[in-house]
């Protein structure tokens, strides 16, 4: 499953929902799209319209018809199933494709393993087990996909250690 929206608000009264998006191919929320809410099969959602406001997306369901049903999903996430992914061009990952791979420096040093992708104004971070943040950036970390391997390129002495 991959997240593409957080539930961040009720939009109206007539059960539109404030979306966070975590995609940034807007056109991956074209009608009809099925989504499930907090990866649960028994909460499939049907996308009948979306719109952007801002920074952020409004979305219509189909039986989502009032205020009330669109706050009961505020804080959730929603999801598509890994065989619903869009293809990404090169060197663009999924963020739940990166955690749990392998995290190295440049001389191999063991950095342990990536944890989760934390979204940033500039660039996302990758949070490493070992306790820093580093910037996903071609110029910080090479990431291999067949390998489930990221390289750290920069000493991690220049990154802020959020951890501790």
């Amino acid at each position: 499953m991959v997240t593409i929206a957080r539930v961040v608000g009720a939009h109206g009264l007539r059960g539109e929902l404030k979306l966070a998006l975590e995609s940034d191919v807007v056109a991956r929320f074209a009608p009809p799209l099925t989504v499930l809410v907090d990866s649960s099969p028994e909460r499939e959602l049907t996308l009948t319209a979306f719109r952007l406001h801002g920074r952020w997306g409004l979305a219509a369901f189909a039986g989502m018809e009032d205020r009330s049903a669109a706050e009961a999903l505020i804080g959730r996430s929603l999801m598509v199933r890994d065989e619903d992914r869009w293809p990404l061009p090169e060197g663009r990952y999924y963020a739940d494709d990166l955690v749990g791979m392998a995290a190295v420096g440049v001389g191999g040093a063991d950095l342990g393993r990536v944890q989760g992708v934390v979204p940033a104004l500039a660039h996302d971070l990758l949070q490493l087990s070992s306790g820093p943040l580093v910037p996903m950036v071609r110029a910080w970390v090479a990431i291999d996909p067949e390998t489930r391997r990221v390289t750290v390129l920069m000493p991690l002495e220049s990154v802020v250690d959020d951890a501790h």
